[in-house]
C-alpha cells in the first residue's frame, strides 16, 4: 500500500462506569398532596488502563508516538430532591426543586505560564555543552516526565438548583391538557473532562531506537535524545479548565386525548434550550491554547495543545405527535411522529493566548457560522416509527387453522428517518455556509414473526424469525470519499454521482448503503 510508511496503530483499553445509591420516599400530607423526596448518589469512574499510539514500524510500547496519562478517575454526583404533587379537582399540579452536586475529584494541571508541560523552565541552555538538552544539573528540556511533576491542584465542585413545574387540566373526561417546565443539568462527556495526550514525533522514536540499539550493543545507557524546538515532544491535548455541567431548559405544552378508549392521542410541541454545551473540535487544530516560552521570552508562535472549552450553545424546538391503541391482548399499534429543528452555536474562542503572568487573550473564529446557531449534522427534522403487532386470538373452537397459528405472532416496525446535513459551497453560496445540503431519509422496514410451543406445565419454546430491511431499500450511507476526493461532493450535489473510489483509487463501496436485507433465526425457551 502507498500510505504504510505514515500509517499508524492504535492500543487502547478505557473502563467507564459508575456505582449509583438512590432512596426516595412518599408522604400522603393531606388528601390533595403527595410529597415525594429523594436523594441520589452516583460515583463514576473513568479509567484509562493504556492509551498508545504507536508507528507502523513497531509496536513496542517504549517506542510509543502518543500515550495518555493512564490514571483513573471517580467523578462524583449528588442531588437531592423534593417535589409536591398538589390534586384539585380542575388540575394536577407538580412542582419541585432540586439540587445537584458535580464534582469532578480530580487534582488536575495549574500550569497558565509555560508554553508546554513538558517544559522545565529551570533547565540552562549554557550548562548544556554538548546540546543534548540535559544541562550539568540533570534538567532535561523536553520530556514526559516533566509534565508529571507540573503542580496540581483540586477541581472546584460545582452547585446547581433547578427549578421543575408539571401542569395538566382535564378539559373533559377523555381530554387533557398539560404543560411542564424545567431546569436539568448532566455532566460533560467523560472523557472530555480529563483529556491528556502526549506526542513525541517520529524522529524522535526512530532515533531513540537506533541509540537503543547501540547502546545495547555498547554496554552503556541511553543517551537522551534532543527534540527540535520547532517541533519538540510535547503535550498536545489537554482539558484546560474544568468544564462545566450542561445545563437544559426544557419547556412543552400538549394535550391527550382518548378517542373511545380506542386510540389516546398525544400532541405536544416543545422548546429546549442548551448552554455550557462542549462542543467537539473541528478538525485537529481547533481550540489552541499558546503559552508563553521562557527560552525566546515571548508567547511561543507554532507550539500549542488542544483543549475543551465549556460554554457552546443550543436549542431544539419541534413537535411530537403519539398514537397508541388501548390495550389489547392480540394487537397494539404504536405510531410516533417528530418534526424538530436542532440548532448550535459556538460562544468559545477558538483559540487562546496567555502571557508570561498566565493572563489569557481569546481569540474568536472569523467564521462567523461557527457562533451564530446552524443546524447540526445530527439534526434529523422528520422522524417517523410505526409499530404493528399482531397475535392470534386464543379461542376454546378447535380447528386446523387455530390449532397452527395459536401462539402465533407478527410485529412489523417501519421507520422513516431525515438524512444527516452535509456542507458545499457553490460558487454563489457565502464562504461560511454551513450544513446547507442533506441526504436522502432512510427509510426501513423490520418483520419478525413468531411462533410459541407449549412445553409442558407453564414451559414454552419459541421459534422465531427476523427479515431486516424488508424491502431491500437502498439506504445511502455515504457519497464517497470527500476527504481525500476533492470532487465527490461536488459531482453528487451538482450530478448526482456517487463515487465508490477513494481519493487514491481504492474501492469504498461496502460503505456506500447501509445494510441489505438480513435474516435472523432463533429459539427461545420460557421457563413460565
Amino acid at each position: 500500500e502507498p500510505y504504510d510508511a505514515w500509517s499508524f496503530i492504535i492500543d487502547r483499553d478505557q473502563e467507564v462506569g459508575d456505582l449509583s445509591l438512590e432512596s426516595s420516599a412518599n408522604w400522603q400530607f393531606n388528601k390533595a398532596n403527595l410529597i415525594k423526596a429523594g436523594i441520589e448518589l452516583r460515583r463514576n469512574t473513568f479509567r484509562e488502563n493504556f492509551s498508545w499510539r504507536y508507528s507502523s514500524f513497531s509496536t513496542d510500547p517504549n517506542y510509543w508516538l502518543n500515550r495518555g496519562l493512564h490514571e483513573t478517575y471517580h467523578p462524583i454526583e449528588f442531588a437531592v430532591y423534593v417535589q409536591d404533587k398538589m390534586e384539585f379537582n380542575s388540575m394536577i399540579l407538580n412542582v419541585g426543586v432540586r439540587y445537584d452536586l458535580f464534582h469532578p475529584n480530580v487534582d488536575w494541571f495549574t500550569t497558565r505560564d509555560l508554553f508546554n508541560l513538558s517544559v522545565d523552565p529551570d533547565f540552562d541552555p549554557s550548562l548544556d555543552a554538548d546540546r543534548d538538552q540535559v544541562d550539568e544539573n540533570g534538567r532535561v528540556k523536553y520530556s514526559f516526565e516533566n509534565a508529571l511533576d507540573k503542580p496540581r491542584e483540586p477541581t472546584s465542585a460545582f452547585h446547581r438548583v433547578s427549578p421543575r413545574i408539571g401542569v395538566s387540566f382535564p378539559i373533559s373526561s377523555k381530554t387533557v391538557l398539560h404543560f411542564n417546565y424545567g431546569h436539568f443539568y448532566q455532566l460533560p462527556p467523560l472523557d472530555r473532562m480529563f483529556e491528556f495526550n502526549y506526542f513525541r514525533p517520529e524522529y524522535i522514536v526512530r532515533r531513540q531506537m537506533a541509540e537503543d540499539e547501540a547502546a545495547a550493543a555498547e554496554g552503556r545507557e541511553p543517551r537522551h535524545i534532543p527534540s527540535l524546538d520547532g517541533d519538540p515532544e510535547r503535550v498536545v491535548v489537554l482539558s484546560l479548565d474544568t468544564l462545566k455541567p450542561e445545563k437544559t431548559v426544557l419547556f412543552e405544552v400538549g394535550i391527550v386525548h382518548n378517542f373511545g378508549d380506542f386510540i389516546v392521542l398525544d400532541m405536544t410541541g416543545f422548546y429546549k434550550d442548551v448552554f455550557d454545551q462542549t462542543m467537539p473540535r473541528q478538525g485537529i487544530f481547533d481550540r489552541r491554547v499558546y503559552m508563553y516560552d521562557p527560552f525566546r521570552g515571548d508567547i511561543t508562535p507554532n507550539v500549542f495543545y488542544v483543549s475543551n472549552f465549556s460554554g457552546d450553545y443550543g436549542d431544539s424546538r419541534g413537535f411530537e405527535i403519539t398514537a397508541r391503541t388501548a390495550h389489547s391482548h392480540w394487537y397494539a399499534l404504536n405510531a410516533n411522529y417528530s418534526f424538530s429543528k436542532v440548532t448550535q452555536g459556538r460562544a468559545t474562542p477558538g483559540t487562546i493566548r496567555y502571557d508570561d503572568e498566565g493572563v489569557p487573550e481569546y481569540v474568536y473564529d472569523i467564521d462567523v457560522s461557527k457562533r451564530l446557531p446552524t443546524e447540526t449534522t445530527f439534526s434529523r427534522p422528520h422522524i417517523l416509527r410505526t409499530n404493528l403487532y399482531v397475535r392470534y386470538p386464543e379461542t376454546t373452537k378447535q380447528s386446523f387453522v387455530s390449532t397452527f397459528l395459536e401462539g402465533t405472532g407478527l410485529s412489523a416496525l417501519f421507520s422513516f428517518v431525515s438524512g444527516r446535513t452535509f456542507t458545499y459551497v457553490g460558487p454563489d453560496d457565502p464562504p461560511d455556509t454551513r450544513d446547507n445540503h442533506r441526504l436522502p431519509p432512510i427509510k426501513t422496514l423490520d418483520l419478525r414473526l413468531e411462533k410459541s410451543f407449549h412445553i409442558a406445565g407453564s414451559h414454552t419454546l419459541a421459534a422465531y424469525v427476523n427479515v431486516t430491511n424488508v424491502l431491500n431499500s437502498r439506504n445511502l450511507r455515504s457519497f464517497g470519499d470527500a476527504i481525500f476526493d476533492a470532487e465527490a461532493v461536488k459531482n453528487y450535489v451538482e450530478k448526482g454521482e456517487i463515487s465508490q473510489e477513494d481519493g487514491a483509487g481504492y474501492d469504498i463501496s461496502w460503505q456506500t448503503y447501509f445494510a441489505p436485507r438480513q435474516f435472523y433465526f432463533g429459539l427461545r425457551y420460557n421457563l413460565r
